[in-house]
């Protein structure tokens, strides 16, 4: 369990360094260095044995609450080690399901518009090699034959190809149980709840006591398209109570927090929440006050229902990562807000008590200080023409000066007109220029952090986006209304299976039904590793790359302890040429110096034998 080992210390560092602000650079360092570590083991798996480094990274661990090392790492926020080659393809695998990934558009189009007829004729997976694992201590081995014909699948999706279904039934049902055909029929049909939503709140909302005029009502008091709408709403509801029931985590605070901080379910409860409290005012009679609220309501509910359909864009690589930098340029805004609002306030405060005496208070006043000093952000200078002309205005000038009480309506005061115009100019220049590019600056920032990550940005994300469509049901919405049945089946299975005893034909076969929907609902990507054997011969293979690794490690460290001794070596020998050529050269500048001090000797000699001659 090495490689869960590591991944489990990332998570448990990065909670340290969440909650100890003092030691957070050591804890990241330390989480860093053991990502890294996982990272290094991964890759050397998949280089050795592609197919078994899928079953090892799908494995459930007991040691570890049965989580898998996929789980582990997402759930440690480990971008690096998502975004490996080996992680990357699983998830291909498992995006694609059973169906082959080298397909184009064109057929693509022709599955989805006829799926009983396209499916089973093409776009499955090719068999791979079936020997999972060789030269085990030394040795050539490979799985028994047992092992070699079993399937190893995780939630139905045959991640190694073993075993090719013929009939029309399976086939029909792999095309159906991929992840990737669920995602396109789902934001098709999305599509057209949308449309469905559209015409409503357009063309056909009436209220109760008119509900004959409309259309689509068929003497009801509602419309049958607001009943569609109710049913497929109420269907996303149970989309989002099964995706929370699917989360990775076992523990119930855990996956509230997962949960919550997925934007997508965010605006889905949003959407869900004013589309219930619409309908509700909607069905209150004779109240036309109801009505009108229950539009405005609705109006904006169809604005969550168009931002939900961003999420199509996830499965893109070039605007997934588009998506996380609106999402991280919305949070840089919050923050900027707070900073502005309070020169927002000053100015306009200010601005206004310059302006008028004695306003009396109301909701006008609050938007009418603030406002002018917020639509001078975009540039909006609609107050500015009331302080240039307060010389030639008259409006309710007599009865101002009388009971110096302004209303909105009135001229702006002369004196303080003329300083707040100098306050405007100032503020103007301000909030333009100076905040306006700080904004600018802090987007810019934001966006050249993510674009140095998109790739790895986008795979991450992309877990999370396949995760989600592997473990929804086939049935959509509005369909999946019908999935709660699933749930009653797969409790009362085990009840009805000690009860009645599989004894004939008919039991047997019901029996097996059962047990393969029952199967159906386990969560997370798990691999069902059933024989103790190959589960042993997995963990025996996992040691000895782990052994080999390390074998590894220390060679790389003798090599590099090696190079360094020899670079110090070689500095060595090139400082003791540079000592010997420095020797040389003193020794020769030494003898130039005593040929020149016996020249100045003899020359000092020469003249005073001349001078001792001379007296």
């Amino acid at each position: 369990n090495q490689l869960i080992g590591c991944l489990f210390a990332t998570k448990i560092f990065k909670s340290y360094a969440e909650h100890e602000e003092s030691d957070r650079a050591e804890y990241e360092e330390l989480a860093g260095e053991f990502e890294g570590i996982a990272i290094r083991l991964i890759n050397k798996f998949y280089q050795d044995n592609p197919a078994a480094s899928f079953l090892l990274l799908t494995r459930t661990i007991p040691e570890y609450g049965n989580n898998t090392c996929l789980q582990i790492a997402h759930l440690a926020n480990d971008k690096n080690f998502i975004s490996q080659r080996c992680v990357q393809e699983l998830l291909e695998r498992l995006w694609y399901g059973n169906l082959s990934k080298e397909f184009g558009f064109f057929k693509m189009a022709i599955s989805l518009a006829m799926p009983f007829v396209v499916p089973f004729e093409f776009f499955y997976r090719g068999r791979v090699n079936k020997n999972y694992f060789k030269e085990i201590n030394g040795q050539e081995k490979v799985a028994e034959k047992k092992c070699e014909e079993k399937n190893f699948v995780i939630n139905r999706i045959d991640i190694n190809n073993l075993k090719e279904p013929k009939d029309y039934l399976s086939r029909l049902y792999n095309f159906f149980q991929a992840p990737i055909v669920k995602f396109l029929y789902d934001k098709i049909i999305y599509m057209f709840f949308l449309t469905l939503f559209c015409y409503v709140i357009l063309c056909d909302f009436y209220a109760i006591e008119f509900a004959q005029q409309s259309p689509t009502s068929h003497s009801l008091n509602i419309s049958a398209i607001e009943i569609v709408l109710i049913i497929w709403v109420f269907s996303f509801l149970i989309e989002r109570i099964h995706y929370f029931y699917v989360i990775e985590s076992k523990i119930f605070w855990t996956k509230c927090k997962l949960f919550i901080l997925n934007l997508l379910n965010a605006m889905y409860a949003i959407a869900i929440i004013l589309f219930i409290v619409g309908i509700a005012l909607r069905f209150i009679p004779n109240r036309p006050d109801c009505h009108k609220a229950s539009r405005i309501i609705l109006s904006l509910d169809v604005i969550f229902w168009f931002l939900n359909f961003l999420h199509v864009y996830t499965s893109v690589k070039v605007m997934g990562p588009k998506l996380i930098m609106m999402m991280k340029m919305v949070y840089e805004l919050i923050y900027f807000i707070f900073i502005v609002l309070a020169f927002l306030m000053a100015f306009g405060i200010s601005y206004h008590a310059l302006n008028y005496h004695n306003i009396r208070p109301s909701l006008d006043l609050v938007k009418n200080f603030f406002l002018p000093s917020f639509f001078i952000i975009p540039q909006e200078y609609y107050t500015v023409d009331s302080l240039l002309e307060a010389d030639t205005c008259e409006v309710n000038k007599t009865d101002r000066v009388l009971t110096d009480e302004y209303s909105l309506d009135d001229c702006v005061d002369k004196e303080g007109s003329q300083v707040a115009l100098a306050l405007y100019t100032i503020y103007t220049v301000f909030i333009s220029v100076l905040m306006v590019n700080l904004l600018i600056a802090i987007f810019s920032n934001t966006i050249d952090e993510i674009q140095k990550e998109s790739d790895k940005v986008w795979k991450f994300q992309r877990y999370s986006l396949i995760y989600e469509y592997f473990h929804k049901p086939i049935l959509i919405p509005p369909l999946v209304v019908f999935y709660p049945l699933g749930y009653i089946i797969k409790y009362l299975a085990p009840l009805v299976r000690r009860c009645w005893q599989p004894e004939h034909d008919s039991t047997k076969l019901i029996d097996r039904l059962m047990v393969k929907f029952f199967y159906r609902f386990r969560n997370g990507f798990k691999s069902n590793l059933a024989d103790a054997r190959l589960e042993r011969r997995l963990v025996d293979w996992e040691n000895k790359m782990f052994h080999q690794y390390l074998t590894d490690q220390n060679l790389e460290e003798h090599r590099r302890i090696e190079q360094r001794l020899q670079e110090n070596l070689d500095k060595y020998d090139f400082l003791i040429q540079k000592f010997d050529s420095i020797l040389v050269h003193t020794n020769t500048a030494y003898s130039k110096i005593r040929e020149i001090n016996d020249k100045i000797e003899n020359i000092y000699i020469q003249k005073y034998v001349q001078t001792k001659k001379n007296l």
